[in-house]
């Protein structure tokens, strides 16, 4: 059995995965709102200056290992296709939370994190990042949450309301669904008004 990651309030240690757009607002959105972000990881270096001079005291690294020595709770924010292959090539330990951000791809993709006893969920913000210094568009959003183990969900809902946001659940059978509904709301609504 595992333990809950960090007692599941915001004393627990947060790390991010791949700082890109969504890596970088949701890492300023976290500190901004309480939680202890304590390492990201990010292989751009303008990335890197830019989450160093606005986070002091937070560990930049081009190391997801780094990452998940240093935190307890982790997102993995890389692109959809890298998901499995940075859970697959990290050490992950028991009572950890390993949580990918994905409206597409299945909770199966944390598995490796899962063997070796860390728990895993998804928290997928109904949200587009054109920059990533746009934190406070988490505010008003719908987040997607998937987490079996109890205390996770709970932590997880109470991430969305600190940043502003709404939560509905979901599970792996309903990503694509939920993510062809994400695409109508968002990029095909915007399109369509341009056009029109």
């Amino acid at each position: 059995m595992t333990e809950a990651p960090g007692g599941l309030d915001k004393k627990a240690s947060v790390g991010i995965i791949g700082a890109g757009r969504l890596g970088s607002n949701l890492t300023v959105a976290l500190a901004d709102a309480g939680y202890a972000v304590t390492a990201v990881s990010t292989r751009r270096r303008e990335h890197a200056d830019w989450l160093r001079s606005r986070l002091p005291g937070v560990l930049v690294t081009d190391s997801a290992q780094d990452v998940a020595d240093a935190a307890r709770i982790v997102f993995i924010t890389t692109s959809d296709s890298a998901i499995h292959e940075v859970a697959a090539g990290t050490s992950w330990r028991a009572g950890q939370a390993v949580l990918h951000c994905s409206g597409a791809a299945p909770i199966a993709e944390l598995d490796p994190a899962a063997s070796s006893g860390a728990l895993t969920g998804g928290l997928h913000p109904m949200q587009t990042f054109p920059s990533r210094d746009a934190s406070g568009s988490f505010n008003g959003i719908t987040f997607g949450l998937e987490a079996h183990d109890p205390a996770l969900n709970s932590w997880l809902r109470t991430v969305a309301d600190s940043l502003g946001g709404r939560v509905i659940e979901i599970t792996s059978g309903q990503r694509a669904s939920y993510h062809a509904a994400a695409v109508m709301a968002c990029g095909l609504l915007a399109g369509l008004s341009g056009l029109a």
